[in-house]
């Protein structure tokens, strides 16, 4: 999968609510523009448990929610994303990752 070995492989779900353009120029989207983004990094797994590495994902995948409440994103989207990549690769990968969503959203 990827170039990578799936003994080695690891996935990581990043559920990101997106307000700027580019956030290193600090360049805000439109108002009104702003939407959830769920994000899967697919890549060395021990690059996904150690933040203190400097690595790339050998995948990035964005799927844009627009026009989607918190409550809807976090409480229905995200959960069903993850119960599927659970059911899906959760066997397969030597790590998945994600996020645990806050008790509000649930």
């Amino acid at each position: 999968m990827f170039g990578v070995d799936d003994e080695q492989m690891g996935v990581m779900l990043d559920p990101w609510y997106r307000e700027f353009e580019d956030i290193a120029e600090d360049e805000p989207l439109s108002e009104g523009d702003e939407h959830w983004e769920l994000l899967v990094y697919a890549t060395n797994s021990e690059w996904l448990r150690d933040p203190d590495l400097d690595a790339t994902a050998n995948m990035t995948l964005s799927m844009d929610y627009p026009e989607m409440s918190d409550e809807e994103f976090l409480g229905v989207v995200y959960p069903a994303a993850v119960e599927m990549f659970e059911e899906k690769y959760g066997g397969e990968v030597d790590f998945l990752g994600y996020p645990e969503v806050p008790d509000e959203y649930l």
